[in-house]
């Protein structure tokens, strides 16, 4: 099962991604870009589990072509929301 399955398959995983993004933004660095990641990964995981209701997606949509676009987006993010973090450590562990 690769990474992309795996949170289709759990939203619930995507929603505590998002939540430790968000107490990121609240306790250790205030960006913008950490804000909205953690909001990303929530809204997405309030989309997943909508999909995976019986209102959502039917058991025979089995392509769903809206992943093309939402995983780069949230990889792209995290990313970045990541490196973000990462230099910020660095620049505080660099103080004396």
């Amino acid at each position: 099962m690769n990474l992309f399955a795996f949170f289709v398959q759990y939203p619930g995983i995507c929603l505590a991604v998002g939540i430790v993004f968000l107490l990121c933004y609240r306790f250790a660095l205030r960006s913008r870009v950490m804000l909205m990641t953690g909001a990303l990964w929530c809204i997405y995981a309030a989309y997943e589990f909508y999909m995976q209701s019986s209102f959502g997606c039917a058991p025979e949509c089995n392509i769903r072509v809206d992943l093309a676009i939402i995983f780069p987006l949230l990889a792209l993010s995290s990313i970045i929301a990541v490196i973000q973090l990462i230099v910020q450590f660095i620049k505080t562990s660099r103080r004396p």
